[in-house]
């Protein structure tokens, strides 16, 4: 009789326990799923730009630092392959002061964001196909992030940097240019590496209450 007892109380522990890990898990799938629907990923391509207003540290400061439209804070390029989104990006630690040019999920990259933007470069699709894979390349030698933010070289590259040099490289043009004030120096802010005429607007979310990178 005993033994009956404890093995029912140990098989509705471990029905329990299933129900939490179930439940546990579905509430993560739709936390990192919700910020961005499944048609709005249908509407994404290869060589698209990302920008989003981050939730740190510096994000408002780098927001100010746009000239015409202070929105995002940050960017990074949608390199699609098979069923898979991911995001590569140049971005450093604001504890470590450790980074460089990344690739993650784009859930990741979205992950607790507000407000954030689609954008694509109005041309065919073998030079977007070419703007991520300037990307890539950038993320295959392992590419520091330039705390000096000079725009100058690319051995060392900014997250907007990234965005410009690769549009620049792909495009064969200085589509891009560097007109942002960071203290002394000019660099390519958030809003220079959009509000061209050749880049048109796929999806925006915007928050009324932006809170900063």
């Amino acid at each position: 009789m005993e033994n009956g007892k404890y093995r029912w109380v140990n098989d509705l522990s471990l029905i329990l326990l299933i129900i939490c890990f179930w439940g546990c898990s579905s509430s993560e799938e739709k936390k990192d799923t919700d910020t961005i629907s499944k048609e709005e990923k249908l509407l994404l391509e290869n060589g698209d730009i990302i920008y989003r207003h981050g939730n740190g540290i510096f994000s408002g400061y780098f927001v100010s630092t746009s000239q015409k439209e202070q929105l995002y804070s940050h960017a990074g390029i949608i390199s699609i392959k098979g069923d898979s989104i991911y995001v590569i990006h140049s971005e450093a630690s604001e504890f470590t002061g450790i980074g460089g040019v990344r690739k993650e999920t784009l859930q990741t990259f979205l992950k607790d964001i507000s407000t954030w933007g689609v954008y694509r470069l109005d041309t065919t699709m073998v030079v977007r196909d070419s703007v991520a894979l300037v990307a890539s390349n950038y993320l295959n030698k392992n590419i520091s992030f330039d705390f000096d933010f000079n725009s100058l070289n690319d051995d060392k590259i900014y997250c907007t940097e990234l965005i410009a040099l690769s549009i620049n490289k792909a495009a064969s043009r200085q589509l891009i240019e560097a007109k942002g004030k960071l203290g002394s120096k000019t660099y390519f802010a958030v809003d220079d590496t959009y509000m061209i005429p050749q880049m048109k607007k796929i999806i925006s979310h915007h928050s009324e209450n932006k809170q900063s990178n």
